[in-house]
């Protein structure tokens, strides 16, 4: 070869050498490239997939940042370790172990299943493939592998194990991913409770699941590619259209059928549209074997990709024992409504919306209660309800609501309402405290009721027991009366009686006898006691004053008025007005008392202003008003106003040995605490002899007067033996004997001895019966035979 030749053939080599050498770089910096990018595609894996590498031993080389998101375990902490290190004990996790163990051996292995442990301790699904790889001999040298986290897949449906193959060929995916949503919509429709079947486009049945199956008694096979009309007949009145027929005929599309046609056709046959369904209700034969019932059908359409109509799907529920459970709830809620707005009171239930309470229901009771219809309180807030509620018992109703509501305990209180202008009423108010913790809300449900007339009677008994407890203390004294007597006793019970109420009192006696210390011991043993006591002598007032001292006068109201003044009534609100000398006063003044105390109210003279005060009152006189009645001085209507509670007052010459113990407190009542007065044996029987015209009075100055002269010789006036003596009454034939036989003789002494027994008790049979020492029985006998009804 000659030297041009080598030189020829040398530079050939060299260039076919710079050509590999420049083909070599770009190879390697395209496999660098592929290398960076892999490395790339790998650090950017999403969450539920992982790449990983182990050597033949199954000891982890390389894995991908994606097992921190996925597993908990960082590079550092998973490489050397092996797979099965952090493996379940769960069966399928053999199956991994064998298919791992043949990766490594060089067998390829399809996809497979395990459960592996989370660095937290939870378990996590997988499902992975794995590849082996070879060294130019042939040899594996590493195994890699893909996994991916199907747990919450599996959680939901077993079904979703067919997805593993997805991993295989991606290409694949959106095919299997369709096969298996379309067999999953076809199983949910199989096992859905209620009867379902679906028609394509032309109305061919193209599923009837097996509830559909039950209840037709039609299996799948006989009705599958069929035409619905065929089978549904059974379900629809001839006249009424077939739902699944209106959605594949576009009735729910507002485009494709007139408002006005639709509408004429939901009326019609009492169907709706809602959502792109068609709904109706179906009353049928025979349903499930069972006779007929009801049933809810509901129609939709299913659509393709472009919202085209591709089929309907119809579903049919039995709702037999719904309307029969609809049917008895409301029979249930109408008795319920019934028996509220007929108890003795008002059932009630509040909410909280919005941070504030509203009232949701009220019975008919709230009229006998607060006088208001149902109406006014439905839907106002508790807020602008409070003025119903006594301004003194408001803070501690709301207190304890607010306990029972923070704590929810049932509720109980009594508190007053305000039913009316100037009404008030206790009430009995117990409450359940529902919470509804779902929605962060509260409801209370409770019941309401008038206690007015047992807390009237409360009161009523407290105070006569307290009053009653004082005086058994000191039985002969009473406020400021003293007396030991059977008749002072009955005083004192009727003082008691008349105390424990508002009904007005009459006290007739004779004048000493004590009608004004009654009057004071009835005011100061009331719920008065706190309010004025006006005591009126009637008989000391001029007839030209008596109705400006009474109602009062207006400024103006005449000459000299230069200011408003108040009548006896008006000083009186609230307490006691004892009228003494009641018939005294004119009958004109008598209708305008009557019409005050009425509840009609007055006005003072020269006033347009209307009173109506609040007072009791307790009238006193020592004439017989019942004669005064009859004579047409007092009106009949005025006396039985103010005479509903009387009480007598007996003379201090009724009242035996009394005398001496209003002697005995008199003296310390009036004797000087450095020397103590006493009278004689001889002084007290001539002061107990003493008939005593002025009574408990004529006593009380007697003894002040002694007290001062040390004697009674003052007393020694004209007539005062006669009638600290008595004589004996000349005698007086108690009857004539002329021409009348035994019988009839001893007729007129029993009538005249019945008689005078009689009048000297004031008709009080008892008291006469054992006067005569004779029983009641007996007394009544003889007055019938005497004539003496």
């Amino acid at each position: 070869m000659t030297k041009t030749q080598l030189s020829s053939e040398l530079g050939i080599w060299q260039d076919e050498g710079k050509a590999k050498t420049v083909e070599i770089q770009r190879l390697t910096s395209a496999l660098q490239e592929s290398e960076d990018r892999y490395s790339r595609m790998l650090d950017n894996l999403k969450e539920e997939f992982l790449f990983y590498r182990h050597d033949v031993n199954g000891r982890f080389t390389y894995i991908s940042p994606s097992y921190i998101n996925i597993l908990g375990f960082g590079p550092e902490e998973y490489i050397g370790l092996a797979a099965s290190d952090l493996w379940s004990p769960h069966p399928m996790n053999k199956a991994a172990e064998r298919a791992t163990r043949l990766s490594c051996q060089g067998v390829r292995q399809p996809p497979y299943e395990m459960e592996i442990y989370h660095k937290s301790g939870a378990l996590l699904r997988f499902i992975t493939i794995e590849t082996p790889i070879f060294d130019e001999n042939g040899r594996v040298i590493a195994v890699e592998g893909t996994a991916r986290d199907i747990t919450e897949k599996r959680k939901i449906e077993d079904q979703l194990d067919k997805y593993r193959v997805m991993l295989e060929d991606l290409v694949q995916q959106r095919t299997l991913e369709l096969e298996v949503s379309q067999k999953q919509q076809e199983d949910i429709i199989e096992f859905l409770p209620y009867p379902i079947f679906v028609v394509d486009r032309g109305g061919r049945i193209i599923a009837w699941n097996r509830a559909m199956v039950t209840m037709t008694g039609i299996e799948k096979t006989a009705v599958i590619g069929q035409n619905y009309q065929l089978w549904l007949g059974k379900f629809y009145d001839p006249s009424d259209p077939i739902l699944v027929r209106m959605i594949l005929d576009g009735w729910y599309d507002p485009e494709a059928v007139s408002a006005q046609k639709r509408q004429r056709l939901l009326q019609e046959h009492n169907i709706r549209i809602e959502n792109n369904k068609v709904m109706a209700e179906r009353k049928v034969d025979s349903l499930q074997g069972k006779d007929g019932g009801y049933i809810w059908i509901t129609a939709g359409p299913i659509l393709d990709r472009d919202d085209k109509i591709i089929g309907a799907i119809e579903a049919i529920r039995d709702v037999t024992e719904i309307k029969k459970a609809e049917k008895r709830i409301v029979q249930s809620e109408r008795r319920l409504h019934t028996l509220m707005n007929n108890l003795p009171g008002m059932a009630y239930r509040i909410s909280r919306s919005e941070n504030a309470w509203k009232v949701d229901f009220v019975s008919n009771g709230c009229l006998q209660i607060f006088g208001r219809d149902a109406s006014y309180f439905i839907g106002k807030k508790l807020d602008e309800l409070m003025h119903l509620i006594h301004p003194d018992d408001l803070p501690k109703m709301q207190k304890q609501a607010g306990i029972a509501v923070e704590n929810g305990i049932p509720f109980q209180c009594e508190y007053r309402i305000l039913s009316g202008s100037t009404e008030t009423k206790w009430v009995f108010d117990k409450a359940e405290i529902l919470v509804n913790t779902e929605h962060d809300g509260s409801v209370v449900e409770g019941f309401m009721a008038d206690f007015t007339m047992f807390k009237n009677l409360e009161k009523k008994l407290r105070s006569e027991n307290l009053l009653l407890r004082s005086t058994i203390r000191d039985r002969y004294k009473f406020k400021n009366i003293i007396g030991n007597c059977q008749a002072m006793q009955d005083v004192f019970e009727l003082i008691v009686k008349a105390a424990t109420t508002d009904d007005n009192v009459f006290v007739f006696g004779e004048s000493g006898t004590g009608k004004e210390l009654v009057a004071h011991a009835i005011h100061e043993a009331s719920e008065r006691k706190e309010k004025n006591f006006v005591a009126v002598n009637c008989a000391a007032i001029p007839e030209s004053l008596i109705e400006s001292e009474f109602f009062g006068t207006a400024k103006g109201a005449y000459t000299g008025a230069n200011a408003d003044k108040q009548g006896y009534l008006e000083v009186a609100d609230g307490g006691t007005l004892f009228l003494d000398e009641i018939g005294d006063i004119s009958p004109n003044l008598q209708v305008k008392l009557l019409r005050a105390i009425d509840g009609g109210g007055f006005s003072p003279i020269g006033s347009r202003r209307l009173v109506r005060p609040n007072l009791r009152i307790i009238a006193a006189s020592n004439k017989d008003l019942q004669k005064m009645v009859g004579a047409g001085n007092i009106r009949q209507d005025f006396f039985f106003r103010i005479h509903v509670v009387p009480i007598h007052l007996p003379p201090l010459r009724e009242r035996g040995d009394d005398i001496y113990m209003l002697i005995n407190h008199f003296l310390k009542k009036y004797g000087s605490s450095e020397t103590i007065v006493s009278l004689s044996r001889d002084e007290l029987e001539t002061l107990k002899k003493y008939h005593w015209p002025g009574n408990v009075r004529e006593l009380q100055n007697v003894l002040r007067r002694f007290i001062t002269m040390k004697n009674l010789h003052f007393m020694e006036l004209p007539g005062l033996q006669e009638k600290t003596e008595p004589q004996p009454e000349p005698v007086e034939p108690l009857l004539k004997v002329k021409d009348q036989n035994l019988r009839d003789t001893m007729l007129q002494v029993e009538k005249k001895v019945i008689r005078q027994a009689l009048d000297q008790t004031r008709w009080n049979k008892s008291k006469a019966a054992k006067l005569l020492g004779v029983s009641r029985k007996t007394l009544f006998r003889k007055m019938k035979a005497c004539g003496l009804q």
